[in-house]
């Protein structure tokens, strides 16, 4: 039932061939995903954007879908780019899909940006634990003179 009467069309008093209503008034538009990118398009960079983008990503990274989680993550880096956990979680992506020197390439950049930001040694001794296991020795970091 519509919450205001006066919008509730009465096929009794105006009879058309056209198309069905839409039944949410006509405040309420369909959600329309060129809209939506080209609202997206005007607001960017905007800190208050990018998290739907990045909720999809972690949810696809939790599913091992890297690769559609890694364009969520850029999408969401683009739209927003002052949120240093999109690149922490881009960075994450790129690492299970085995591509250690463009997430290793993510986390030096973040570092530059954001030095308080401490979050991501973790994941970067995690890289280099995996590229020392995968190279079979020597210190990856050493090598590409990251600390």
């Amino acid at each position: 039932m519509y919450p205001d009467a006066r919008w509730e069309p009465s096929l009794r008093a105006f009879p058309f061939s056209g198309p069905v209503p839409d039944k949410r008034g006509p405040r309420q538009e369909r959600w329309d995903a060129a809209s939506s990118r080209a609202r997206e398009e005007l607001l960017r960079p905007c800190p208050y954007l990018g998290y739907d983008h990045d909720r999809i990503g972690v949810h696809c990274l939790s599913r091992e879908a890297y690769g559609i989680a890694e364009r969520s993550f850029r999408r969401a880096i683009w739209l927003n780019p002052y949120e240093p956990g999109f690149r922490l979680h881009l960075a994450h992506a790129l690492f299970r899909q085995k591509r250690h020197e463009e997430a290793l390439d993510v986390l030096d950049e973040l570092r530059r940006e954001r030095p308080d930001f401490r979050r991501e040694q973790e994941l970067r001794d995690a890289i280099l634990e995996a590229q020392n296991a995968g190279k079979g020795g020597g210190d990856a970091g050493e090598r590409r003179g990251r600390p």
